[in-house]
């Protein structure tokens, strides 16, 4: 994830390769959720912390729906039903890394979170 930082950080002057950069990469959760739960816990605090330093620039690259999409995705208690999951996925049922159920947990709320931060803040309730 340091590395992702450093590529982030590489790109950040081109704009256009910045919002790819982060929607073809970290908001790649079809890659990620395959991955060890602290590495998906890292990257989600990686996430977490460049939408507190731009909120207003993350708030269109990173929706409310786009998190509860991925929560359906890729972070369910139980498996949905199978054809609603294949349409999902686009016809193709991944499998994500096998998580506790404690992990599991702390991973949709990080994810929950960030939809809170990104519809929260920069609004004004004066």
């Amino acid at each position: 994830i340091m590395r992702l930082e450093k590529l982030a950080l590489a790109v950040s002057s081109s704009g256009a390769l910045y919002r790819s950069f982060f929607e073809n990469v970290y908001l790649n959760f079809g890659i990620w959720s395959a991955c060890d739960a602290s590495v998906q816990k890292e990257l989600l605090a990686s996430i977490t912390k460049h939408v507190r330093k731009q909120p207003h620039y993350f708030r269109s690259l990173i929706t409310v729906q786009r998190i509860m999409d991925l929560l359906r995705a890729h972070y369910w208690f139980h498996r949905p039903d199978p054809t609603a999951f294949d349409a999902l996925q686009g016809g193709s049922s991944r499998k994500r890394h096998h998580m506790s159920m404690e992990e599991l947990r702390e991973v949709r709320v990080m994810l929950l979170q960030l939809a809170k931060l990104i519809v929260v803040d920069g609004f004004s309730y004066a």
